[in-house]
């Protein structure tokens, strides 16, 4: 497949559909990347995602991701950057340690640890962060809080503490995520590696933080990179709405999150490859999260033998929509929202650069001002 005349004002609609993936690969510099890497570069993906397995050192990840934006300007370099027990920056790769929601929320004084955080993933060139966590904390969970990655208990101090990371990320020109819609904090299963019924578990205080955040558009003294965050969804099954996971529902992320709370942002998929949906073929996967509502899919090809490539989901979204399956209309309307985060993102960037320029210090200054690009 050959994508061209990519950041031309009329893309093509094989390069709106590249715009609609994140994808993890292999490799630490522009001289190993593995084919899906360039592939990344060459179709003009959305975003893509970065893995311990990417990450030896500040400058090398610096290096490594002007690559990527020196060959497309718009593209959206990811990481899961929570702090505590998921942090893909840590001192094991010549970062820091950083707090886990948890410690966050027991004492607030730990966000400026936040700021410290997002200083360093802004220097080494990270633009998105898929954080924060907005599950409720329960020690029964195997995957949130048993490993403090849920802010509290209370999902209105849960707002609070996930408003508070956002903001300290923003200032630095990171756009946010929060995860996992409509919550994964009750579960007993961890989606990871198994299905994951929340039908008995979960209760529809856990989608407060959900509904506060879609309320941000109207707060007018919330930043503009703090209103344009993204939603990602999880995997997890209550029966009481669908008998799907939530990312392949449409019960779920039209009827709930955009219809019922109201939320018109980008909806990210969380990994299609994990576990929680081996009962789904590739293809029914990508094809069934796009026709529930989501706007962007994450796959990671992390630890996989079979790793799925940028050609292969372009083009079973482009046979999907030959076939009527997915609506021409339905790509138009996602391309147009990952620009509108991306318009946003770079907004937030070159303000940055404005308000720092007098500091002459390269740790802060912007790729988007290299002339370069």
């Amino acid at each position: 497949m050959q994508v061209s005349s990519r950041n031309t004002e009329k893309p093509s609609l094989e390069e709106k559909v590249a715009k609609l993936f994140f994808f993890g690969f292999q490799g630490t510099s522009s001289d190993d990347l593995d084919a899906i890497g360039r592939s990344a570069i060459e179709l003009g993906v959305g975003g893509v995602i970065l893995y311990g397995h990417n990450i030896e050192s500040k400058e090398q990840v610096r290096r490594l991701l002007e690559y990527f934006k020196c060959k497309d300007r718009n593209i959206l370099c990811a990481i899961d950057q929570e702090g505590g027990r998921v942090q893909r920056l840590s001192s094991k790769n010549g970062f820091s340690d950083y707090p886990s929601a948890l410690e966050l929320g027991q004492d607030p004084r730990l966000f400026a640890k936040i700021s410290d955080m997002a200083r360093d993933m802004r220097y080494v060139g990270v633009n998105m962060d898929f954080a924060p966590v907005v599950d409720v904390h329960k020690n029964s969970c195997p995957v949130i809080g048993a490993l403090s990655r849920g802010f509290s208990a209370d999902p209105k101090e849960i707002f609070d503490n996930a408003y508070e990371f956002m903001l300290r990320m923003s200032q630095f020109a990171i756009l946010t995520s929060l995860k996992h819609f409509p919550g994964h904090g009750s579960s007993r299963e961890d989606s990871h590696k198994n299905v994951t019924d929340i039908t008995e578990t979960w209760s529809e205080e856990e989608l407060i933080p959900y509904k506060k955040m879609a309320q941000l558009k109207d707060r007018g003294d919330a930043p503009l990179l703090v209103k344009a965050h993204v939603i990602m969804t999880s995997h997890v099954i209550n029966k009481n709405i669908s008998g799907l996971p939530v990312t392949l529902s449409p019960e779920w992320i039209k009827g709930v999150l955009q219809q019922k709370i109201g939320y018109r942002g980008v909806v990210v998929s969380d990994d299609l490859m994990m576990r929680a949906l081996d009962d789904f073929s590739t293809e029914e996967k990508i094809v069934s999260a796009l026709r529930a509502g989501c706007t962007m899919l994450i796959i990671s090809n992390y630890k996989t033998k079979d790793p799925i490539t940028p050609e292969y989901g372009i083009e079973v979204v482009m046979r999907a929509m030959q076939d009527g399956r997915i609506p021409i209309g339905v790509i138009d309307q996602n391309y147009k929202l990952v620009m509108n985060i991306v318009k946003v993102l770079r907004q937030a960037d070159e303000s940055y650069n404005i308000a720092h320029i007098s500091d002459k210090n390269p740790q802060i200054e912007g790729f988007y001002n290299n002339p370069e690009l």
